[in-house]
């Protein structure tokens, strides 16, 4: 997602939900996560992007907008 489109969706998102964000390095969303951290919202970073992430991935397409989404499944 570019920096365009994470910033004009910000205001739609739900603040009572609890966000998860990572990108593929770790580096961008450090800042997303205290940007919305800021705005009220609660978020988690996966440390080091998808590429120290070394568990299960699902892909999945979103058919409504036609975005690609990971979802990783977390064991409890």
């Amino acid at each position: 997602m570019s920096l365009v489109d994470f910033l004009s969706e910000i205001d739609s998102l739900d603040k009572s939900n609890t966000y998860f964000l990572y990108c593929r390095s770790g580096k961008r969303c450090p800042q997303a996560c205290m940007y919305m951290y800021d705005k009220g919202f609660t978020t988690y970073n996966l440390m080091g992007g998808m590429l120290s992430w070394d568990g299960e991935v699902v892909k999945w397409l979103c058919p409504k907008k036609n975005i690609g989404i990971i979802f990783i499944p977390l064991k409890a």
